[in-house]
């Protein structure tokens, strides 16, 4: 074997030992790596859609609510349906709710129903818990807290806060809150306790103890 067919076996079994070499790596190195990392950026990416669904299924079930409550009360103003003023309109129906006052009036101006005032309009609860989300919109801001409920179970909050137009006068932003805030909220609960939401009236976070409520034109529509 001549000096030249013995360098080109030399360099091709050192060519040969490195890809050997470089694919071990690759295979027992690289490969997992980048394997758990997609693993990882996978389970970020569903974690952002699940939390897009959640946040639009709130909405969409707000918005179904207070659609389906107009649209019934629209029918109630040609049905006159007994049924509905009791179980909707009647002073012991509007106990619970967070409604000061309310006229029911037909689109010829006759008034059907109403003046009703809610008679406990002062009722209010307090919740402590950790702020998992804060949707600053129009009409209405949404503050999602996980704070337990009267028998102790974790449950999901929805607070009702003030627009964010509203809001912005009076120094609230878009980053005032973040998740991971610990936050105690004064507020009058909703008309069905198992929807776990409630009208903000005061809001304090924890750590700073920044609040809002308190001062004078800190309230909202």
């Amino acid at each position: 074997m001549t000096l030249a067919q013995k360098t080109a076996l030399i360099v091709a079994l050192f060519a040969i030992a490195n890809v050997a070499i470089a694919y071990s790596i690759h295979r027992n190195v690289v490969a997992p790596e980048l394997s758990e990392l997609e693993q990882r950026e996978v389970e970020k990416n569903l974690s952002r859609a699940l939390d897009a669904i959640q946040r639009e299924a709130f909405v969409l079930d707000v918005l179904a609510h207070d659609t389906a409550s107009w649209d019934a009360t629209y029918e109630y103003t040609k049905s006159r349906d007994p049924e509905f003023y009791k179980e909707n309109l009647s002073p012991h129906a509007m106990r619970t709710t967070v409604v000061n006052w309310l006229v029911v009036v037909a689109s010829n101006g006759e008034v059907i129903s109403g003046p009703i005032r809610d008679i406990q309009t002062g009722k209010t609860i307090e919740i402590e818990g950790e702020l998992v989300q804060f949707m600053f919109r129009n009409p209405h801001a949404w503050v999602h807290v996980m704070a337990p409920d009267e028998n102790g179970e974790m449950q999901r909050w929805g607070v009702e806060w003030g627009g964010a137009g509203q809001l912005a006068n009076q120094g609230v932003t878009n980053q005032t809150l973040r998740v991971g805030d610990v936050v105690s909220i004064t507020g009058n609960p909703g008309r069905d306790p198992s929807d776990y939401r409630i009208r903000m009236q005061y809001l304090r976070r924890n750590s700073d103890g920044f609040d809002w409520g308190r001062k004078p034109g800190e309230t909202f529509n």
